[in-house]
């Protein structure tokens, strides 16, 4: 986790967009239980860390974009790593996701394309849904409805 202790410049983009995702999420206090950690832990981050990027960006509405452009790029630029797979592999990590699938960190890393047959698989252990892993097999699937 990045904390201010760790040197971060306060005029960094990605504290900025930290600070306009608490406010639009409703608080520190509102956000922590909906995202499993205290309200305190939220005030302590400099930056959002990239394990509660796409938990904030649910919540707030803020671009993981904004919050973490290190991690997950820019749609724009061409450097966009924002797709489903970099989310599962964020969540549950690469070593521990391929342990789960049988398979080898190196084979996953080949993949053009996450196997349709493990896609159910991987669903159930990171909770991306089959129709924004393959939606070239499952179709686009139901609109998601805001919690």
């Amino acid at each position: 986790m990045v904390t201010r202790a760790q040197n971060v410049p306060p005029d960094d983009p990605r504290c900025a967009a930290k600070e306009r995702a608490v406010k639009a999420g409703g608080g520190a206090e509102w956000l922590g239980p909906r995202m499993g950690i205290t309200q305190q832990a939220i005030s302590m981050w400099a930056i959002v860390p990239a394990s509660r990027c796409l938990d904030l960006e649910r919540l707030s509405g803020v671009s993981r974009f904004e919050l973490r452009p290190d991690v997950y790029g820019s749609p724009d630029d061409g450097t966009f790593l924002g797709e489903p797979m970099m989310e599962v592999r964020y969540s549950l990590g690469s070593k521990a996701l391929a342990e789960a699938l049988g398979v080898s960190a190196i084979e996953m890393a080949t993949w053009e394309k996450i196997p349709a047959e493990l896609v159910l698989k991987i669903e159930r252990l990171s909770g991306v849904t089959r129709y924004r892993l393959r939606p070239d097999v499952f179709g686009e699937g139901p609109e998601e409805r805001a919690a």
